[in-house]
């Protein structure tokens, strides 16, 4: 009986620690999101300024690394978040192909 307790007590802490990294992962990815516009943005006007001479091209290449690193930030979150969910769906004992390819 107390493997059994045990377990469920395993199962229980693991479903809160793959929620939390659910709802962190979520936030993430908006900022990230936000993260990779603004980059985008400063990166276009960047490439423009350089164009006209204002800008050198290290400036426009320490622009593109950011953006570069937003993104990866970016996917880094999207990665964490199916971690987090397919981990509960296997906890849950609702783990199929199908129930993966209903994530958001």
């Amino acid at each position: 009986t107390f493997s059994a307790r045990d377990t469920i007590q395993e199962v229980k802490k693991e479903c809160v620690v793959n929620w939390n990294s659910y709802i962190s992962a979520r936030a993430m990815i908006e900022a990230s999101r936000s993260a990779v516009q603004s980059a985008e943005v400063s990166s276009a006007s960047n490439t423009e300024a350089n164009n006209l001479g204002v800008k050198s091209n290290t400036d426009v290449w320490v622009q593109e690394n950011q953006l570069y690193e937003a993104r990866v930030g970016l996917t880094a979150s999207l990665r964490q978040r199916l971690i987090a969910y397919v981990q509960l769906l296997s906890l849950m004992g609702k783990l199929s192909l199908t129930s993966i390819l209903k994530t958001e």
